[in-house]
């Protein structure tokens, strides 16, 4: 008898080795804490609000500016007007614009806090899948 089956005398192994991934730019920290969906909704919402407004109320002409200013968390300059439909409309943004502000700060402390790797390649498959990108 020549070799004996029962023992394993030679170990194929595969192995590859990779550099720690780096941490993502610091430009993109302000628009990593939310989805690109979000953050395209509320553009949509920052174009489409002054032109509810101003059809709300055909005279108003700092629409855009008071629609800023809300989302920023500045204060409104002078009175609103008391139009009904007008003031429904800038409570409803109102309570967004603090729900968003809130979500985009926590999570930009918690984006800041810890950063944010690429994903790691761990397996024989996301490395090829890796190198065919």
């Amino acid at each position: 008898m020549l070799y004996d089956f029962t023992y394993p005398f030679d170990y194929m192994r595969i192995a590859f080795a990779l550099t720690t991934p780096l941490v993502s730019p610091s430009w993109l920290s302000l628009y990593l804490p939310l989805s690109g969906a979000v953050w395209l909704a509320t553009l949509l919402l920052v174009c489409l609000l002054p032109v509810v407004l101003k059809a709300a109320l055909r005279r108003e002409g700092r629409a855009v500016g008071r629609t800023l200013r809300i989302l920023l968390a500045q204060d409104l300059p002078g009175p609103l007007p008391a139009a009904p439909p007008y003031r429904l409309l800038l409570a409803a943004w109102m309570l967004f614009a603090l729900v968003f502000g809130a979500a985009y700060r926590g999570n930009l402390t918690a984006t800041l806090t810890i950063p944010k790797y690429p994903k790691r390649i761990e397996s024989l498959r996301e490395l090829v899948a890796y190198v065919d990108r």
